[in-house]
């Protein structure tokens, strides 16, 4: 829920950026639109320079993880993106 992440105000969200709702894409426009500042990041079994994955990073995505998602995968872009 949208509403829920601005009222929860949380630090990071991670979002697969192909979901059956909504898409990854237009949550973060919405969360955008909402003032959530919480950083985003994407997970999908794209390459970092297919389309979908630009559009992300263009739409506000702060990084990226290619599936499949290794634990070590979530420490180092957690640890890049709160240095």
């Amino acid at each position: 829920d949208l509403e829920l992440s601005k009222s929860l105000s949380p630090d990071l969200i991670f979002l697969d950026l192909l979901m059956p709702i909504m898409d990854g894409n237009s949550i973060i426009r919405e969360l955008t639109k909402l003032h959530v500042n919480a950083k985003t990041i994407i997970m999908t079994s794209y390459s970092k320079n297919h389309p979908i994955v630009v559009n992300a990073f263009d739409d506000g995505a702060n990084g990226y993880i290619r599936k499949p998602v290794k634990d070590e995968d979530i420490k180092n872009i957690t640890t890049k993106l709160f240095e």
